[in-house]
């Protein structure tokens, strides 16, 4: 070696390039020496097969453990308190459909608010995920060694239940619940009855939450006890705020005490119990306010304002010696609603003097004024027809009260006259008894039987009058007491007579009845010279059959020939017919009745 030299000297090794000590002598530096060579090989080789050794030990352990667990459900798991822990995944899924299952087929027990109600098991159409919530369970891989821990060990573990539903079903039952369940919020109310003020508190409504309820069912369904669903609440539009406000600035005040209405020269006082039934609070936004029904209040008692309103009275015809004489018309005063009302409102939330009113009048016009009667032409006489009937009581009464009803009736140009709208209906309250009518043929019993003579005898003077036919039907069969082809029946309310007044002056109609007659008169001013009725002969003619009828309600009845006739309304002026037109009218023969059963 260069620039050094080594000695080994008893083993050890002495380094003779290091400096010398000050007496000459070298230092000295003991390195132990190595082992044998073969003999720690041998060691190493052993290590390293108890390694290995351990290694597979533990591995094949995992194996056997993971192929042993890896399809089990961990120990002490339990769903909807049924216990799977241990088992596989298929036995877990098995005890859950036979346990858990059945009870999705019961009725579903829910509550909302104070509702009790149930919904049935195929509206709610539950159904158990068993596969899902198993999976759930046993969360975790076959070779994940918490997993093994787990289902070899276990700990106590819940796991809830999946539920789903197939489709909308339960929704739509939810939404039929909430029809039956959903309450409005109730508004306060004021009201004044005898005079005193009574409130109505609000209430708040309610609503079903449907998607969080449907959320609710499907969490909640394998609990136990009915589901509690959740409500919204809904305030009401008039709440305890605006109810105390209506009190404080109207409803108290007002009832405190009279308020007076000085109108002309009287005044009228009225106490709370008076104005009370015209006064209301309504809803206006979202507040209550006062209403006053100013007519109404006025209108009920007719003498406290005698002096100041006064009905107007129209003109009108009436009859003297038979002739029609036109009594004037007389103007009406009447009190301003509008103002009074307003003024009315403002004092009843005063006090003391605030409590008076001075309210204004105005004239009322009637409906028909003098001149314009006068102007309707009402000079002459225009037509009349008369028919005479056989005497019967019903008849006498029906036939007296529909003409007395229809006397005075005065027809405006341009407007249409109803018999049925002027009689009305033929009852004992308006004074008509029971007689006989023709229905379907045959004679029957009802009431107002007769009032057809006088639709007849109008008839006809609407005809000669030369007024617009709007409306007439003629009898089933042929009455021979009346012009054939000229004549009419009515019924309430389907079958009427109406004509239209196509003049440009009025028509007043006058009736004047006796016994056994009937005349109908029509007042105005004449349109053409002269109206000709000219009828054909009688052709198409028909015999009916003879019936036998036992019924209670039977009348004997005669028979009568059916046929057709034309009759012709010609219009003359100056003696020659400007104009005409066709009524046609076809009979049906009537049969003969005899009230007893048929002959041997």
């Amino acid at each position: 070696m260069r620039g050094r030299s080594a000695e080994c000297v008893a083993g050890r090794f002495l380094d003779l390039t290091e400096p010398k000590d000050s007496v000459g002598v070298p230092e000295t530096r003991e390195i132990p020496a190595p082992g044998p060579p073969a003999e720690d090989a041998r060691r190493s080789r052993r290590g390293w097969f108890v390694a290995v050794a351990v290694l597979v030990v533990l591995l094949g352990a995992y194996v056997v453990g993971a192929l042993f667990t890896g399809d089990r459900v961990p120990r002490s798991t339990t769903v909807g308190g049924i216990d799977i822990g241990g088992l596989t995944r298929t036995e877990a899924e098995a005890r859950l459909d036979a346990t858990l299952g059945p009870r999705l087929a019961e009725p579903v027990e829910v509550t909302v608010g104070e509702t009790v109600a149930s919904i049935a098991a195929a509206e709610a159409n539950l159904v158990l995920a068993t596969s899902e919530t198993v999976e759930e369970a046993a969360a975790g891989s076959a070779w994940n060694p918490m997993h093994i821990v787990r289902v070899l060990v276990g700990s106590p573990a819940a796991v809830d239940a999946e539920v789903r539903t197939d489709g909308d079903s339960l929704t739509s039952a939810l939404e039929a619940l909430a029809g039956q369940t959903d309450r409005d919020p109730v508004d306060a109310t004021v009201s004044f009855p005898d005079g005193t003020v009574a409130v109505t508190a609000p209430t708040d409504g309610s609503i079903l939450d449907v998607a969080a309820a449907r959320d609710a069912i499907l969490r909640d369904a394998l609990g136990d006890g009915p589901i509690a669903l959740p409500v919204e609440a809904t305030a009401p539009v008039i709440g305890s705020e605006q109810l105390q406000r209506a009190l404080d600035t109207f409803a108290e005040p007002a009832m405190s005490g009279p308020v007076t209405i000085a109108a002309g020269d009287i005044e009228v006082a009225l106490a709370p119990a008076d104005i009370a039934p015209f006064l209301a609070m309504v809803v206006q936004g979202d507040e209550l306010v006062p209403n006053l029904d100013v007519p109404g209040l006025l209108a009920a008692d007719p003498a406290r304002f005698a002096g100041v309103i006064k009905p107007p009275v129209s003109a009108r015809f009436e009859f003297v010696d038979g002739i029609p004489r036109l009594a004037p018309a007389v103007a009406g005063t009447t009190i301003v609603d509008a103002r009074l009302g307003e003024d009315l409102l403002a004092a009843l939330r005063g006090v003391g003097p605030a409590r008076r009113v001075e309210a204004s009048t105005t004239t009322q016009e009637p409906d028909l004024t003098t001149a314009e009667a006068e102007a309707l032409g009402i000079v002459e006489l225009v037509s009349e027809f008369t028919t005479n009937y056989p005497i019967l009581e019903y008849r006498l009464v029906n036939i007296g009260r529909a003409a007395e009803i229809i006397n005075g009736s005065l027809v405006l140009p341009g407007e249409t006259f109803s018999l049925n709208e002027t009689v009305g209906e033929r009852t004992a309250e308006n004074g008509f008894v029971k007689g006989f009518i023709i229905d379907g043929g045959q004679l029957r019993e009802d009431f107002g039987g007769g009032v057809s003579q006088v639709a007849t005898t109008t008839f006809n003077a609407v005809f000669f009058a030369g007024l617009e036919d709007v409306e007439h039907k003629p009898h089933s069969f042929y009455i021979s007491r009346y012009p054939a082809g000229r004549e009419a029946t009515v019924a309430w309310p389907t079958v009427d007579l109406r004509f239209r007044n196509d003049t440009d002056t009025g028509v007043l109609i006058q009736t004047i009845h006796t016994p056994g007659e009937i005349t109908v008169r029509f007042w105005g001013t004449k349109a053409y010279d002269e109206i000709r009725s000219v009828s054909s002969e009688r052709y198409n003619i028909t015999t009916g059959t003879t019936k036998y009828e036992d019924d209670e309600e039977c009348v004997d009845q005669d028979p009568v020939s059916g046929f057709d006739i034309t009759v012709t309304r010609q219009f003359v002026e100056g003696g020659t017919v400007v104009r005409s037109e066709d009524f046609e009218t076809h009979y049906n023969p009537a049969d003969e009745i005899i009230c007893r059963p048929p002959p041997a």
